[in-house]
């Protein structure tokens, strides 16, 4: 009994030392170590106390940060949206090597006719690294390029028929893969929707 009551007085001491020492950096702030050096934890509890907890070794603390930033830019993709982006990538280009050779009359292309067919080819480089590093950024680029490329697709396919008289679809398949990559790739802006029953 008497060494249960010596180690509650010892832990009662303890966290009057630990509640004094916290009140002494709520009462002066400027005394608190700054956030940046990642040297010392501060935490502010929900009652807006200011916590002190546990020294961080820098380089820990480093890659504490390292690992947050790469999670946070992590996009989850359902699997039946990354086999609809692979399929259309693959739709994509085969439509931009059609818009390329079948645009052509006697080497001659119209200007809109070879950005749109640029953009395919971008948009299909950048759908590729997207889907395959999964990071926000790539995503929105991909995104970009593609939301850029729909309206510039259906405008190559009309300056190439009007301009050259030649009619290439794959202009118009271009158009609609990029549809699909834009409609795939804006989901990931979005957070993620609980499924049923959670």
């Amino acid at each position: 009994m008497n060494e249960e009551e010596s180690a509650v007085s010892g832990l009662e001491s303890a966290v009057s030392e630990e509640e004094s020492a916290v009140s002494g950096l709520a009462a002066s702030p400027r005394s608190m170590p700054s956030l940046d050096t990642g040297s010392t934890l501060v935490a502010v509890a929900d009652d807006r106390r200011v916590v002190a907890g546990l020294e961080l070794d820098p380089g820990f603390a480093a890659s504490l940060r390292k690992i947050e930033r790469k999670v946070l830019a992590e996009v989850p993709l359902r699997p039946r949206s990354v086999r609809v982006i692979w399929t259309t990538i693959v739709v994509l280009a085969a439509a931009t090597v059609t818009a390329w050779i079948t645009s052509d009359a006697d080497g001659v292309r119209t200007i809109l006719g070879e950005i749109a067919i640029g953009l395919g080819v971008a948009g299909a480089l950048m759908s590729t690294v997207a889907v395959t590093l999964r990071r926000f950024g790539w995503c929105w680029v991909a995104s970009a390029i593609s939301a850029i490329a729909v309206p510039l697709s259906v405008l190559g396919y009309w300056s190439t028929q009007t301009g050259l008289g030649v009619a290439s679809v794959g202009f118009l398949v271009a158009a609609l893969a990029h549809a699909v990559l834009v409609g795939n790739w804006v989901q990931c802006g979005r957070p993620p929707q609980p499924g049923p029953g959670k």
